[in-house]
């Protein structure tokens, strides 16, 4: 029993879990209440922060390989998210889950110091940010004095150091009288469902056969890489007879989209998508907010779009569409990554689709 009273967190939750376990049931007659008081008391400390004014509670993890931030508070919070990036992550319990995206670089404040950090988009339970190896390996050498919940590290020079926020959590049984009244007095609580460990589940079979799915075409992911193959048709601008070069001058933004401008513009420069331009047309561009809370930049062509030709293609009436959909039970959908990106302009058509930011002067 004194060995269990003195056991608490040092590394990861699985590890501290794996040895409460071990000590727990050398015990005979102890209640799970009691195991469950213990559990809780001896929990690694945690620290509060803040992102974006909201105040955030951050647990340590050496156990854990990455940093997290739940799903829902990023969402909350709009951060930008490329969705693109997953990780197949194993929680303490050995179940598989898939991470939802990544949030590139995070501004988190923790007792007056200001951390840039890479955040994976995870379901989390008992906190909102999970800081990893991937955060402590870059600390360097590291002081613990778990007795005073500190932590201290050099960081550009300085020393800085953390102090725990320590917790003092209660235990009541489970009934709906006691639950009731722990959420009328405000109380935050810790939920543990104890229940037997099941086999793989169906979804977690599904998952393997996407995952081998994808894994036969990872190419159809990729980043996009240069300009597509010259098709028969490929984009072509028809001007109006006697149509003057459209030239409008760019518009004013706010200091912090010039930024994300000047990084976009980067990265489509680097791809092929987009190349310096000396043209006599030029159009405005702008940013506009995509679901994920990341910027997207469209360029203005409305000035062009009306000194240009019309197509007179027609187009399919929609009930027509969904009449021939009748009876119908599986549905396929493709969707184009950057699907403008995928369709060449005529050469000769390139400089009319000229683009004027606060910095350069660019053609597709």
């Amino acid at each position: 029993m004194e060995a269990l009273t003195r056991l608490k967190q040092t590394s990861s939750v699985a590890g501290y879990m794996a040895e409460f376990e071990t000590l727990s049931n050398r015990l005979r007659g102890l209640s799970d209440l009691h195991k469950l008081s213990c559990f809780l008391s001896r929990l690694k400390d945690e620290l509060v922060g803040s992102i974006k004014g909201e105040q955030v509670v951050i647990l340590l993890d050496s156990g854990s390989s990455h940093n997290f931030i739940d799903t829902a508070l990023a969402s909350k919070l709009q951060l930008p998210v490329d969705y693109l990036v997953n990780l197949k992550v194993r929680v303490a319990n050995g179940q598989g889950l898939n991470n939802e995206g990544l949030c590139r670089t995070v501004q988190l404040k923790v007792q007056g110091n200001v951390l840039q950090l890479p955040l994976h988009l995870l379901e989390l339970a008992g906190c909102d940010i999970f800081l990893g190896v991937q955060w402590l390996e870059i600390l360097g050498p590291i002081m613990w004095d778990f007795s005073k919940l500190l932590m201290s590290f050099m960081w550009k020079g300085k020393t800085i150091e953390f102090k725990g926020l320590k917790l003092s959590p209660s235990v009541v049984e489970d009934s709906e009288k006691t639950l009731k009244a722990t959420i009328a007095k405000g109380k935050g609580m810790f939920l543990q469902i104890m229940c037997e460990k099941s086999e793989e589940t169906d979804c977690e079979k599904m998952d393997e056969q996407f995952s081998k799915l994808l894994e036969g075409f990872c190419e159809v992911f990729n980043e996009l890489q240069g300009l597509p193959p010259p098709r028969n048709h490929d984009h072509r601008i028809i001007l109006k007879e006697g149509t003057q070069p459209i030239t409008n001058r760019p518009y004013r933004y706010p200091y912090y989209q010039k930024t994300e401008i000047e990084n976009i513009v980067a990265e489509l420069l680097k791809s092929g998508v987009i190349r310096p331009s000396s043209s006599p047309f030029s159009s405005p561009v702008l940013l506009v907010r995509k679901a994920d809370g990341s910027w997207r930049l469209c360029v203005d062509y409305r000035a062009l779009n009306r000194e240009t030709v019309k197509a007179k293609f027609p187009i399919p009436v929609i009930d027509e569409l969904l009449d021939e959909l009748f009876g119908t039970v599986i549905f396929s959908k493709l969707d184009l990554r950057s699907g403008y990106h995928q369709v060449r302009v005529v050469p000769s058509d390139i400089p009319k689709t000229a683009f004027r930011t606060h910095d350069g002067h660019y053609e597709f």
